[in-house]
């Protein structure tokens, strides 16, 4: 996974500072493919595609768009493994999605509806084999 990350963020290298939040995410969705390894590489890739394609468009990011876009991201990972496994990266990405969508609906900023999913998320990893 950390090679995943480092050619997303490699790739950033080709990304003009003058380009928007759209091209900034293409860019790293395009470099975390083409760095993935294994199979949680590529989970995270799909990820990140998922999300990046959630927000592209944005001039700026609610909450709400923010838990729509991770749920773009979860579905984008669960598409690409040919048999998903519960108890994986997979089933956490879903409980922080759901946690973004709980903080959502109750009308959260952006800080605390992070708090909520990631703590969402960690409850989940913690029940993980």
């Amino acid at each position: 996974m950390f090679l995943t990350m480092a050619a997303a963020v490699k790739e950033l290298d080709n990304v003009n500072t003058s380009n928007n939040i759209g091209d900034v995410g293409d860019a790293v969705a395009r470099g975390s493919l083409m760095g993935a390894r294994g199979n949680s590489g590529v989970i995270l890739s799909q990820l990140i595609r998922g999300l990046t394609d959630g927000l592209k468009g944005k001039e700026y990011v609610t909450v709400q768009d923010f838990a729509d876009a991770w749920y773009l991201a979860v579905s984008s990972a669960y598409r690409a493994v040919i048999k998903p496994v519960e108890g994986t990266i997979l089933t956490v990405a879903k409980s922080f999605a759901q946690g973004m969508k709980e903080a959502a609906a109750q009308d959260y900023h952006l800080e605390k509806a992070m708090e909520h999913a990631i703590s969402k998320g960690n409850n989940t990893l913690q029940l993980t084999p």
